[in-house]
């Protein structure tokens, strides 16, 4: 689990995130639910900071101060998506339930706990 600590590694988790195809943003999620617990609330925010900063034309940069924010801009970004256009692109409901699911994980983790509460209030 050395990986859980390695910065770039968690940076390059959370882009895919952002800007992979659908089929790869559920791997990545899948990836960081199975990893979570051992992921270091310290580490995985400044990874979420050097990910938030990334932007191309379709995604500007987030602003997103800790995981959870980050995840739940995601879950918002994909929503608001679907209800802007009739049809989604494919696999992005999917994605979203996975997100959902990966938020619920964090949520029985007391290290994320607080940060979770944060984002909702």
């Amino acid at each position: 689990f050395a990986i859980c600590s390695n910065q770039i590694f968690l940076s390059t988790l959370f882009a895919l995130l952002r800007f992979a195809p659908p089929s790869q943003k559920i791997l990545a999620t899948k990836l960081i639910e199975a990893l979570i617990s051992h992921i270091p609330c310290d580490i995985a925010t400044k990874a979420v900071e050097d990910t938030a900063k990334r932007s191309t034309d379709a995604y500007p940069p987030l602003s997103c101060s800790d995981l959870p924010t980050f995840i739940f801009a995601l879950l918002v970004s994909i929503r608001e998506k679907k209800l802007e256009y009739s049809i989604p692109a494919e696999g992005d409901f999917t994605f979203s339930c996975e997100l959902v699911l990966l938020l619920r994980k964090m949520s029985e983790l007391p290290s994320y706990k607080e940060q979770l509460k944060s984002v909702i209030e």
